[in-house]
């Protein structure tokens, strides 16, 4: 990352570089977060035995968590956009880590124990993301001008609905193929190794 101070802008060839950063970071996110949360989370909870109220309250942890981006505002102040976010993206993928240990925790402990690490795990994960997401606006404010912003946010977020899109697809061949726990925890460690 490009260090300025508050009265300093990047120059456009330090803009370009950090297009072209934020870019190839965003489509390892893209597969990292289709790896981690979503479809592959309830997945996984139904695999390990979760009941339906369970996976209802472990589903809407994406909007429950979302008031954490306030503290991500108050942490920008504090330490920046650039360390709020890279200090809130490690903590996410150590939290999505915490999820590969559900299944060794179930078997020593008991089945509530699992489940319990689960949830935890990804309410940090979620928590963080929240708190870290907050901060990618003024971080793709500082590597783009007035007159690329918008092109550049479109080119963002088309790449990353692509690399989602087609990771999912891979998923989806790839639990056709091989339907046990370990293969969510490889999965799930991919997302974890792919987010830092």
């Amino acid at each position: 990352m490009i260090a300025i101070t508050d009265t300093e802008e990047l120059s456009p060839a330090q803009k370009k570089k950090g297009q072209r950063a934020y870019l190839w970071f965003n489509r390892l996110n893209a597969l990292s977060y289709a790896a981690l949360a979503d479809s592959i989370l309830i997945l996984y909870a139904i695999k390990l035995g979760a009941g339906d109220p369970f996976i209802a309250v472990l589903s809407s942890l994406v909007y429950f968590t979302s008031p954490f981006t306030m503290v991500g505002k108050h942490l920008i102040g504090k330490l920046g956009a650039a360390k709020n976010f890279g200090t809130a993206w490690f903590s996410r993928n150590v939290a999505a880590a915490l999820m590969i240990l559900v299944p060794i925790v179930r078997i020593k402990f008991s089945q509530a124990a699992g489940l319990e690490l689960l949830f935890i795990a990804a309410f940090l994960f979620f928590s963080f993301r929240s708190i870290g997401g907050v901060a990618m606006t003024p971080l793709m404010g500082e590597i783009t001008s007035d007159q690329d912003r918008g092109t550049y946010i479109s080119r963002v977020w088309l790449n990353f609905s692509l690399f989602y899109l087609l990771f999912l697809i891979t998923i989806t061949i790839v639990l056709g193929l091989f339907k046990g726990i370990r293969t969510f925890q490889s999965i799930i460690f991919f997302g974890v190794v792919t987010g830092i």
